[in-house]
């Protein structure tokens, strides 16, 4: 016989009754009313359980992963079908299936059971996440079903980064939970993103994983560049093992950020060699590290590193200062010098002498003014006898030469004892002047 019950004016059919007896629930197998002395039934179970279903949990002591047990008894009579589910819920009311199959009867006073292994999907972090245990029974007869009371797991919520030191290529930082976060976390994954890298960054440079003896850590993140922004993330997990967030064990918690830029690095600044110098201009080098800008003197020269004068003195000493600056306003600065060319004038006079005193022969030596300098041709002539010529050309140097001194035995033009003459030709733009000398070498 069904029994039923009126709820907001609908007559619904209960399925399954039970009884607290002792702080156990019991199925009720049968329902009797005494009229007039006498005992007639009004309710009779269809299906009855021996015990009321159960549910417990257990952790692996590797992964740290949670496993659910449901524990199911001796229905009778026989039903023709055996259903078990596994809910989840995190406010006691909504429930959401998340493990469901057949059952099988066990004998009477016996039990038997399935089993269902958490995964991340199957938790809310910073939560009490519920989870019951039911098991439907069919007959032809009718249906009855068993749920069991509650079990928890609770998975920790976000923690707080707080940034400490910063430099040029660190960013220190530590971090705190509340207290029920604590003690469901056992680890911590910490790591961030290198926007240099473009990728993320785990177990380097004090990212990794932290034991969670004490509530919260602190690393310092190390290696990094200069001016640039990290995010730098802590999760708290459940496991104890773990550098990655792709290694590590047991449930993630919620995950904290912070985008942090390190500093940036003050400009460093090093002169290099003056080109381009003429009577009325010359050009300075610089190397910088973090430069943005520059100054030469009071002139702003934008990010460059070097610098053309014109429209100077001839023969004029310049010296002044080169300031960069990095894009927080740090500076750094050096000093330049450079004299200008005196002003274009020919060679007047070449003053050429030799002389006897080396093992072999003997060294033509010569000068001569002009601005700017001149470069020279010398020629080496040759007379055997007498110093009053003809002489007969030994060598010819060629124009452009830079040398102001000469050995005919071991440089070239050697022939002998005898009187040998230097003739050398001197030349700038302005003009060109020569000289000459005979010196009698053995």
């Amino acid at each position: 016989m069904d029994i039923k019950i009126n709820s907001n004016g609908i007559w619904t059919k209960i399925k399954t009754t039970l009884i607290n007896i002792g702080g156990t629930w019991t199925n009720v197998k049968s329902g009797l009313i005494n009229i007039g002395g006498v005992w007639s039934q009004f309710f009779s179970s269809s299906l009855n359980i021996q015990n009321q279903v159960t549910i417990s949990q257990s952790t692996n002591g590797t992964t740290y992963l949670i496993t659910l047990t449901g524990t199911n008894y001796y229905w009778s009579p026989t039903p023709t079908s055996l259903n078990y589910v596994f809910e989840w819920s995190t406010n006691n009311s909504t429930w959401t299936t998340i493990s469901s199959g057949t059952a099988t009867n066990p004998s009477s006073g016996s039990s038997n059971i399935v089993t269902y292994t958490l995964t991340q999907n199957d938790l809310t972090a910073g939560a009490t996440n519920y989870y019951r245990f039911t098991v439907n029974a069919t007959s032809g007869s009718g249906s009855g079903n068993s749920t069991s009371n509650l079990t928890s797991v609770y998975i920790p919520g976000r923690p707080t980064i707080t940034i400490g030191t910063v430099t040029s290529n660190s960013i220190a930082l530590s971090w705190v939970q509340t207290t029920t976060d604590f003690f469901a976390t056992n680890r911590y994954i910490v790591w961030y993103y290198d926007p240099v890298s473009a990728s993320y960054v785990y177990a380097a440079n004090g990212a990794g994983g932290f034991g969670a003896s004490t509530n919260g850590g602190s690393t310092t993140i190390t290696n990094l560049i200069s001016g640039q922004t990290y995010t730098i993330f802590v999760t708290p997990v459940t496991g104890y093992t773990g550098t990655t967030m792709s290694n590590y064990t047991g449930y993630a918690g919620i995950t904290d950020f912070r985008n942090q830029a390190t500093l940036v690095s003050p400009p460093t600044i090093t002169m290099g060699a003056n080109t381009g110098i003429t009577t009325s201009g010359a050009t300075i080098h610089w190397s910088s590290t973090n430069q943005s800008y520059a100054y030469v003197d009071s002139l702003y020269v934008g990010n460059v590193n070097s610098y053309t004068f014109t429209f100077l003195s001839s023969g004029t000493t310049y010296s002044g200062t080169v300031t960069v600056y990095s894009s927080t306003g740090a500076t750094a600065s050096a000093s330049y010098s450079f004299t200008t060319q005196a002003a274009s004038s020919p060679p007047t006079s070449v003053s050429v002498s030799g002389n006897n005193a080396l093992p072999v022969g003997g060294t033509f030596t010569w000068s001569s003014n002009g601005s700017p300098a001149p470069t020279y041709r010398f020629v080496i002539g040759y007379n055997a006898s007498t110093s009053a010529g003809p002489f007969t050309t030994k060598y010819d140097s060629g124009t452009g030469r830079t040398e102001t001194s000469w050995r005919p035995y071991y440089d070239s033009g050697w022939a002998g004892a005898g009187y040998y003459r230097c003739t050398v030709f001197a030349t700038n733009s302005a003009g060109s002047a020569s000289g000459s000398a005979v010196v009698y070498m053995s």
